[in-house]
């Protein structure tokens, strides 16, 4: 019902019957007089229950108003409170979503600053491998003593491991949302 009823007529609601035996000899026994629906959204969120006036006198047609007034109000304070809820809930979820946008902003310039320290790197390494390259190739003309070809040996291999580590972060830089197995 979408009105305020006696209890008298609750009792005949087929949906009394499904209120668990227990609670219905509660309220028969609490002396309610009127309930009084509070609905949101035409969806029942409560009930209010009134017993009898103190001073043993009836309710009148301006105190059912009152009181379905009341209902109507309850109705839009639990609404009101359900709709911040929501709000709050979406906010939080909002600034989720803000932090793991910064977050990935702050990934896309790493690899930015990446890619572009690699490229730095890159050219000063490949001259300085290039021509440990032609030492050793020619090195009875250029290395005279084991040793020589030992350290440009160890110069080419340390420069072949700074382009490798160079191109693991250009790979990073460029990373792309593919995956492999």
């Amino acid at each position: 019902a979408d009105h305020v009823f006696t209890a008298q007529e609750a009792y005949c609601f087929p949906e009394w019957q499904t209120i668990p035996a227990e609670d219905r000899t509660k309220l028969e026994k609490s002396k309610v007089s009127f309930y009084v629906p509070i609905r949101s959204r035409k969806e029942l969120t409560g009930l209010l229950l009134i017993g009898p006036k103190i001073r043993k006198d009836a309710y009148t047609q301006e105190d059912i108003d009152l009181l379905q007034t009341v209902a109507n109000q309850a109705a839009t304070v639990i609404e009101n409170a359900r709709l911040y809820q929501e709000l709050r809930i979406q906010l939080q979820q909002l600034k989720e979503t803000q932090a793991q946008l910064i977050q990935s902003a702050k990934l896309a310039s790493v690899g930015t600053l990446a890619a572009g320290v690699a490229h730095e790197i890159n050219n000063p390494v490949f001259a300085i491998a290039g021509r440990a390259e032609m030492l050793l190739e020619d090195h009875e003309r250029h290395l005279k003593t084991p040793k020589s070809r030992e350290y440009v040996s160890v110069i080419l291999e340390r420069t072949q491991r700074i382009a490798s580590i160079v191109r693991e972060l250009l790979a990073f830089a460029r990373h792309d949302d593919t995956f492999a197995p």
